[in-house]
């Protein structure tokens, strides 16, 4: 057994010096040499380049070339590999019977240009320094390839290990297929984004990218799979742009097919993950043909959105503020020129505000829905829902056009309620409100002049209770219009406390703007509403018209007591830029009427006024009592006056006013002045039937210059003034019915305690 064993290893080893000395020799034969480079480019069907070899006999036996060159192609691309040195191990027994197949082959300081279209733009790119090797290179056979090298980093970051196939199509090398399961670390992003896309993106300023996982080439598509990473991208909104974000890292999942030669990308799945949150993705990034991808987020963390935002401080105001998490998807689906955008945001776990104006708290229902199509040219059209709290506003754009800021916008709203609205609209904290309402609102223009767009919008309000400043309105209903385009109108009721009010408004845009308003009224208490209606017109008419709000009250309160009620009011005015014209003002006051009407002139430079005044039947018993604690002057006041002065201010209104009319005073009765008793000492004062004149007034005074008193004893005749703060001189004479005499007189000093002086004739003839 022992002498069998020996013999067959002899036998072996007799064989194998042979076999190995036939190599030998072979590749030692000139000729062979001589027909080796030619062979291999042969094999290669001349797309390897060679300029010289060395022979290595050592086990394995194998080739070192010297420079060489290998191109090969595919649709739409090809890669040209160079190297100084690779050595090629060759199989032994295809030596053995003269034949060349190469085993493996192995090369270093490698360089390569890869070559593909994008679009129809020519891409390459070139890589230095990588060790290659080969295994098992038959044609059609899996062609084992192991890399490793620097990859768009100084270091050697790259490692990748798979397989490809080798065919021969049309007299050349072809590669069509290709699985390489690889990793890289730290690659720089700007290039390789460059190589990704089709359009090199300029807004990336800096950045690398890590990634671990499968390439394959099939049929003139790339297939990517496997985890990586983002670190540390710096961008910018433009390459002109002086901003730039802070440094973003995030980690991504991709699933993803790219075609070289049409330039498209076929996102199976993307998942990103940031401490900004975690976003999914899928679809085609944007292609010549046609669009379709669609983003999620389930925890965009708002806190820290400004860090990817602060390039687009010019387009989001930098007085808006947000914080909490977002919910969001959004779809890009058609071509270019048809591109359909829709998606949606659920905002209720966010805080959100602009300045000091809006505040949205957390946990309130905020949530967005949109639809729109994107034409050729850039514009927009769509719809969109917006529900807050239990509003649903629903808009419709029917344009916009980004580059001009053109559009042509409708919004409407349900019927919702309103309260609560205090707590996200700061203008309506001080007046928190219960009821309803519903809004329709229409912008067209340019959003870039906002000054300039046209408006026109609806207000619909119903059961409304709430507070404004110390009144209290306990029921408002109206329909509201405000239009910039063509008149407008509106109606209100409401309910306070102690009365109601009916309100219409016209407001007027051609040829000049102006607004009319009408209110009416059965019964007005005059001094709870005093302050909330200055400070109402204060905020229409502004601060030029504060002096006339300041005489308006001071008057009021200087001649109506605190319990007065204006009845049946009925009040209807306008105004056009500084000018108000009072069309009527008719109330039932102190048991009277009271009617008027006239114009204001606003102008702070020269303010002016003229009023025309008629007061029926007005009780002056309370009138005086309020004006100087007694009732010194009863009966009932007629009044015609017109009125005019320059100056709005409760100082210069005094002074200012002037004017003309009559007055007549129905039985009445002198309380402070007893014109019988000068007379006749101790008589008791019977009053008068009728007390008439025609005056004028300046300078404070009113002048009578024939005052006429008609009373059942005697009739009396004055001429003189008063002042509007109750002083008199009058000298007037009195004819006596029975006896038929006469007396002259002089009435004069304060109207409360005035001072008769009669003539002493008529002095002598009382005492008697």
């Amino acid at each position: 057994m022992r002498k069998i064993a020996l013999g067959l290893f002899t036998a072996f080893l007799l064989l194998s010096v042979v076999f190995f000395t036939s190599i030998y020799f072979i590749l030692k034969n000139k000729d062979f040499q001589r027909a080796l480079i030619p062979h291999l480019e042969k094999q290669f069907h001349n797309q390897i380049t060679l300029d010289s070899f060395e022979l290595s006999f050592f086990p394995p036996i194998s080739l070192v070339l010297k420079d060489a060159s290998l191109e090969m192609k595919w649709p739409g691309g090809s890669v040209t590999v160079t190297a100084p040195a690779a050595k090629l191990h060759l199989k032994l027994w295809p030596l053995f019977l003269r034949r060349i197949e190469i085993g493996y082959v192995q090369a270093e300081d490698t360089g390569a240009e890869v070559r593909w279209m994008a679009g129809n733009e020519q891409r390459s790119l070139k890589l230095a320094g990588w060790e290659v090797a080969l295994n098992d290179i038959v044609l059609g056979r899996p062609v084992k390839l192991s890399l490793q090298g620097p990859f768009l980093n100084p270091d050697d970051n790259f490692q990748g290990e798979g397989s490809f196939r080798l065919a021969s199509q049309n007299g050349s090398l072809k590669i069509t297929a290709l699985e390489l399961t690889s990793s890289f670390r730290e690659a720089d992003l700007v290039p390789l984004a460059g190589l990704a896309l089709e359009q090199a993106p300029d807004w990336i300023r800096s950045g690398t990218v890590s990634w671990k996982g499968s390439v394959s080439w099939r049929e003139g598509q790339w297939s990517l799979k496997g985890p990586g990473a983002l670190g540390q991208v710096i961008y910018a909104i433009s390459p002109t742009a002086a901003l730039t974000s802070s440094p973003v890292s995030l980690s991504f999942d991709l699933d993803a097919v790219t075609s070289p030669s049409t330039g498209k990308i076929v996102i199976r799945r993307l998942s990103l993950n940031s401490a900004y949150g975690n976003f999914e993705a899928k679809g085609n990034l944007p292609a010549p043909d046609s669009y379709d991808f669609e983003v999620r987020t389930a925890d965009l963390s708002l806190d820290r959105l400004p860090e990817l935002l602060v390039p687009l401080e010019r387009a989001i105001p930098n007085k808006m503020g947000f914080s909490g998490q977002l919910e969001m998807n959004v779809s890009i689906r058609g071509t270019g020129g048809n591109l359909s955008v829709a998606g949606s945001a659920e905002m209720t776990q966010s805080l959100l505000s602009y300045a000091t104006y809006f505040t949205k708290p957390k946990d309130v229902p905020l949530k967005l829905d949109f639809e729109s199509a994107v034409d050729g040219s850039g514009a927009v059209k769509g719809n969109f829902n917006v529900r807050l709290k239990d509003m649903n506003l629903k808009g419709s754009v029917n344009r916009f056009e980004p580059k001009s800021g053109q559009a042509d916008i409708n919004f409407l709203t349900n019927k919702f309620s309103l309260e609560g609205w205090e707590a996200l609209l700061a203008p309506l904290a001080r007046y928190p409100a219960a009821g309803n309402a519903k809004v329709l609102l229409t912008l067209q223009g340019s959003f870039k002049k906002p000054e300039e767009l046209a408006y026109a919008a609806t207000l619909s309000l119903e059961d409304v209770k709430t507070r404004y400043e110390e009144l209290e309105i306990r029921d408002l209903d109206g329909v509201l219009e405000f239009t910039n385009l063509r008149s407008s109108s509106g109606m209100i009721d409401v309910a306070l406390p102690e009365t109601k009010f009916h309100l219409e408004y016209l407001h007027q845009v051609a040829p000049h703007e102006s607004t009319a308003v009408k209110i009416l009224s059965p019964s007005v208490p005059v001094y709870p509403l005093l302050a909330p209606l200055g400070k109402l017109i204060l905020q229409c008419a502004g601060e030029k018209s504060r002096p006339a709000v300041e005489s308006f009250q001071s008057g009021l309160k200087k001649f109506m007591d605190p319990q007065s009620v204006l009845s049946n009011l009925a009040l209807s005015f306008s105004w056009a830029e500084d000018i108000v014209s009072l069309k009527e003002a008719s109330f039932g006051v102190y048991g009277g009427k009271f009617r008027g009407a006239g114009d204001v002139d606003l102008d702070p430079a020269d303010p002016r006024y003229n009023l025309g005044v008629q007061i029926e039947e007005l009780d002056l018993a309370p009138l005086f009592a309020h004006l100087t604690g007694n009732p010194l002057l009863e009966g009932r006041l007629f009044l015609l006056a017109n009125l005019e002065g320059e100056k709005l201010d409760a100082a210069g209104l005094a002074q200012g006013l002037r004017g003309e009319g009559e007055f007549k005073v129905a039985k009445g009765r002198m309380r402070s002045l007893n014109l019988w008793a000068a007379v006749e000492p101790g008589a008791t004062d019977v009053g008068f039937d009728d007390m008439t004149a025609a005056f004028s007034l300046k300078n404070g005074k009113i002048i009578t210059d024939s005052l006429t008193l008609v009373s059942p004893r005697y009739r009396a005749t004055a001429g003189g003034f008063f002042t509007l703060d109750g002083l008199l001189n009058y000298n007037a004479t009195m004819k006596v019915t029975e006896p038929a005499s006469e007396f002259p007189f002089q009435v004069y000093g304060d109207f409360a305690n005035p001072k008769i002086a009669l003539d002493q004739k008529v002095s002598d003839r009382s005492a008697a």
